[in-house]
């Protein structure tokens, strides 16, 4: 049974392709008609005139696998165009074509590049080691191996693991700090408490109860000096 998924590419050869070709022929045609290499792990795949009969052609450690599909009832929609040669589709899209699909399906959801999972991922990190990896991606020209991939991932799982890191950091600071200001407030409650002194209510009064300045006969009281009787 074809496995599309250890192929890394997919090549369709555009236009009617003389099925009655063995696998010397069709090799022969994938190198010398589309110069790609008939012993790459990709898939060679080929369409009769009538549209009902494919062939795909596949190296396998040592050698070739000729795979064959006829339709008893149906077409496939096939690319008609000779002159564009070998086209590059995905798998998920020779899965549509093998299913009697075209190759454009507006209701499929679009594929996702690494590169807009990363560009979204570097939203929850600083800036500046947002403008590096941001940078690094413009850098590659939208072309990223699975290396590249995976150590800006790690990157920005370790900036993720230092921001948490560092909150927590900034919560166990901010709590010590109030406890050092509950501790000062209490220090200076217990050192400069309320006073238990009373006063006379008869004594004067630099100011009134509320805290204008005394008339003018009780201002003279304050600093009048009684004369010793004889």
């Amino acid at each position: 049974m074809l496995n599309e998924s250890d192929a890394r590419r997919v090549y369709l050869a555009c236009g009617s392709t003389d099925l009655r070709k063995s696998i010397d022929a069709l090799a022969a045609l994938v190198k010398e008609g589309f110069d790609l290499d008939p012993f790459s792990p990709c898939l060679f795949v080929f369409c009769n005139r009538d549209r009902d009969k494919i062939k795909i052609l596949e190296w396998d450690n040592n050698g070739f696998w000729l795979y064959y599909r006829r339709l008893e009832r149906g077409r496939f929609m096939w690319p008609s165009d000779p002159g564009i040669g070998a086209m590059a589709i995905s798998r998920r899209e020779l899965r549509w074509l093998l299913d009697g699909l075209s190759l454009q399906q507006r209701k499929a959801h679009p594929a996702v590049k690494a590169s807009i999972v990363l560009w979204k991922l570097c939203e929850n990190i600083s800036f500046e080691d947002r403008y590096d990896i941001r940078g690094k991606l413009r850098s590659t020209s939208n072309s990223y191996s699975m290396d590249d991939i995976v150590a800006a991932i790690n990157r920005i799982a370790e900036l993720q693991k230092s921001i948490e890191q560092l909150t927590q950091l900034n919560a166990e600071l901010a709590a010590k700090v109030a406890w050092y200001e509950e501790q000062f407030r209490l220090s200076q409650q217990h050192r400069f408490g309320a006073s238990s002194e009373r006063t006379d209510p008869d004594q004067p009064r630099l100011f009134n109860g509320d805290g204008g300045i005394p008339s003018f006969r009780r201002r003279a009281s304050l600093f009048s000096v009684r004369r010793p009787s004889a």
